[in-house]
């Protein structure tokens, strides 16, 4: 889960039982091919 998802994401994910790993969105977007991020429509 991006590191700057929003407080409520995370904690629905906890409240399931799930455990939220983040990452940090910029650099693993540095690391992704040109073209391969597809914008949320």
């Amino acid at each position: 889960m991006p590191e700057d998802a929003p407080a409520a994401k995370m904690e629905a994910t906890r409240g399931y039982g799930g455990e939220a790993i983040t990452y940090d969105t910029p650099r693993i977007a540095r690391r992704l091919p040109p073209g391969s991020r597809k914008s949320a429509a």
